[in-house]
């Protein structure tokens, strides 16, 4: 009897504790339920009074986030439109979501040793723009933490444009702590005139910061950029060669045929992968020697070469479609096919073929077969 009771008790006390258990979980369930929809609520609410300041510039509205929720909500959508508020109505944001203890928490997270808080605060640091950060975010770039120094570079850069980009251009290169994608990212989040840093960047006898200072240029359509791409296309360093031609590229052909010639001379450069840099800006250069050079690239050794050789011939017009036609009795079989498969494409998608002369277009037709397409073609000759 003594064990069967045992037993029972036992029994009845598991039943307890899941009963328990149960009821427990229910109400959380029920209590998250509540602060979901209540978190949905909020986030309406405020989207919409955010909206109406950065749209309408209503400052009459005033918001007041009492509770931790509501302060929280509040303070997560800021960071989601931080990109869209600037200047007074940022700072009136700001003190709305309780600036002081803000500022306090972001600190904290600065100030600690765990990795991760140091990121989350670099990152709410750069995006509600509190610039007292600024000394304590350049101690950090010289954190060994790659993903670290990303977040905080970008933090300084939002808080200070131009006033940081050096440092941590700098300090990228130094230490090799970030990709060179990454680093043209960051840039491109500065507004201001940076042309004298680039120049100073360019000084410099670092290959890899040369290289980035070179694409920069480009992509700000900086013409100060021909000077230093007719200066450097002869880098004895790869990368730099590359970098020149995807500046020129950028800008496209500015009508100096010295400068041009210059950059055509890559043709004869020993990696290929300069060479096919090449034939892509060539599409830029409407030009005689431009045509020229792709014809002999499209016979080149490297596949890639001549598969952007000959797409940029496919961009020349008139004159590059002749090229095309020409190697069609090329002696290199893909250079063969591939002109085939661009002057194919040119008659399907294109309406540059309608406007070629009759004789030009029987020349191309009687060398091109098209399926169920050329007779249609022909009659409209």
């Amino acid at each position: 009897m003594l064990i069967k009771d045992y037993i029972l008790q036992l029994f009845l006390f598991m039943l307890g504790i899941n009963f328990i258990l149960f009821i427990f979980l229910l109400i959380r369930k029920m209590y998250m339920k509540i602060l979901t929809n209540k978190k949905e609520y909020l986030e309406k609410k405020y989207e919409e009074q955010i909206l109406s300041y950065i749209s309408n510039h209503d400052k009459s509205i005033i918001i007041i986030p009492r509770t931790k929720l509501e302060i929280r909500v509040f303070r997560n959508l800021l960071l989601n439109y931080s990109s869209l508020l600037t200047g007074e109505t940022k700072e009136l944001l700001n003190d709305f979501a309780a600036k002081d203890s803000l500022i306090a928490d972001i600190r904290k997270k600065l100030l600690s040793n765990n990795p991760w808080k140091k990121r989350i605060g670099a990152y709410q640091a750069g995006e509600f723009g509190f610039d007292e950060f600024s000394e304590i975010l350049l101690k950090q770039l010289k954190t060994s933490d790659k993903e670290l120094f990303y977040i905080t570079s970008r933090a300084l850069i939002k808080l200070g444009g131009k006033l940081y980009i050096k440092q941590v251009l700098y300090q990228a290169v130094k230490e090799a702590k970030m990709e060179k994608n990454n680093i043209l990212t960051l840039v491109e989040l500065v507004e201001e005139d940076i042309n004298d840093i680039l120049d100073q960047a360019m000084a410099e006898d670092n290959a890899f910061l040369n290289a980035i200072a070179l694409e920069i240029y480009g992509q700000r359509q900086y013409m100060e950029a021909v000077f230093w791409i007719d200066k450097m296309i002869s880098s004895p360093y790869k990368e730099v060669r590359i970098a020149s031609l995807k500046a020129a590229e950028a800008l496209g052909d500015i009508g100096d045929n010295e400068y041009i010639n210059k950059i055509l001379s890559l043709e004869f450069d020993q990696e290929w992968e300069v060479r096919a840099f090449l034939a892509k800006f060539l599409k830029k250069v409407k030009t005689d020697n431009s045509v020229e050079g792709l014809k002999r690239l499209m016979k080149d050794m490297n596949w890639f070469v001549r598969y952007n050789a000959a797409n940029s011939l496919a961009e020349q017009g008139e004159k590059g479609i002749k090229a095309l036609i020409d190697l069609l009795n090329s002696e290199d079989k893909f250079a063969r096919d591939k002109a085939k498969e661009m002057i194919q494409k040119e008659i399907l998608f294109h309406k540059l073929f309608n406007d070629l002369e009759g004789s030009l277009k029987n020349k191309i037709l009687s060398q091109i077969k098209l399926d169920g397409i050329e007779g249609g073609i022909t009659s409209g000759i």
